[in-house]
């Protein structure tokens, strides 16, 4: 995939270079610790929640079911990933879009959507769940035109969103 320049600097330093590319099975480890630290915003919200026990042997067994999973770089620097799973009606599961957090800011996440996306051409709805008071994803995802498609109480007091993309193949 391409190299992107991230231009939305108003600091004054050079744009730093954000590649997104397909995850090597070998980055397992390291795709790990970027989803633990990127959840630990979550964890601090909703206490103790599955993407913080996610192991590299996780990850790895995605590698074999045939998901796509795709890595930033920034600067050559792994610094973040998301994972789309294909169901049986070819929707696309949008599974673990983590940035490490002070990568974040940089449009890495939303580079990662819309690579994600273009991964699975074929693929008429992409859908994704993030917990009801995760505001900075739910904008993210809204302004990457999701729609919200229902909320689900999974726990005491911790509901999450469901959005979908209805995309044309």
């Amino acid at each position: 995939m391409l190299p992107v320049r991230d231009e939305a600097n108003s600091a004054g330093t050079p744009p730093r270079l954000v590649t997104i590319r397909h995850a090597r099975r070998g980055e397992a480890a390291a795709l790990a610790a970027i989803i633990r630290n990127a959840f630990v915003t979550e964890q601090l919200v909703y206490g103790d929640i599955p993407p913080l026990h996610e192991t590299a042997a996780d990850l790895a067994a995605t590698f074999d079911a045939g998901d796509v999973t795709l890595a930033a770089e920034l600067d050559s620097e792994l610094v973040g990933t998301v994972r789309g799973e294909t169901m049986p009606d070819r929707t696309v599961m949008v599974r673990r879009l983590a940035v490490l957090v002070e990568a974040r800011g940089l449009g890495v996440a939303r580079q990662l959507m819309a690579a994600l996306e273009a991964a699975y051409p074929e693929s008429p709805r992409f859908e994704l769940f993030t917990g009801d008071l995760n505001q900075a994803a739910l904008a993210l995802y809204e302004s990457a035109g999701y729609a919200r498609i229902g909320t689900d109480v999974v726990g005491a007091d911790i509901a999450i969103v469901r959005l979908e993309k209805l995309l044309t193949p």
